[in-house]
């Protein structure tokens, strides 16, 4: 744990923005990581398991750490016609003020960026991924 901090401390002094992955189980040490952030996301599916999932989980982690959860969650790969029925209706129902935004599925673009070996603004600069990130970035 100790040296987790450590990394994490130094990782912080040299960039900007750090990213962390964190554990699908609360951890003893998660707290402290979340205190130490400025910001901090919940990524989930368009699902209704994983929109209520996202949500116990985020409450769980405001009840734990005492930071507010408002706008944390996003809603990756979301489909706009909904899958299996699920709308983005219902992930505002489920959600509430927790959620943040909706990252669109991208289809093929990912992919293609990766083969191109270039960010994926830089393969199709206009494109749904950049939109959706943005929108939850101005919001921020």
């Amino acid at each position: 744990e100790q040296l987790l901090f450590k990394v994490l401390d130094l990782a912080a002094q040299k960039f900007p923005i750090l990213i962390i992955d964190m554990p699908p189980v609360w951890q003893h040490w998660c707290k402290n990581i979340i205190l130490g952030t400025d910001k901090f996301y919940f990524v989930t599916d368009m699902s209704v398991a994983g929109l209520r999932r996202a949500r116990r989980l985020v409450e769980l982690v405001s009840e734990k750490s005492g930071k507010s959860c408002e706008r944390s969650v996003i809603v990756n790969k979301a489909a706009w016609l909904g899958v299996a029925g699920v709308k983005k209706q219902h992930a505002n129902e489920i959600l509430g003020d927790y959620l943040a935004g909706f990252i669109p599925d991208s289809g093929k673009l990912l992919g293609i960026a990766q083969n191109e070996g270039v960010l994926f603004s830089e393969s199709q600069p206009r494109n749904s991924l950049n939109k959706g990130i943005s929108g939850i970035l101005a919001a921020a």
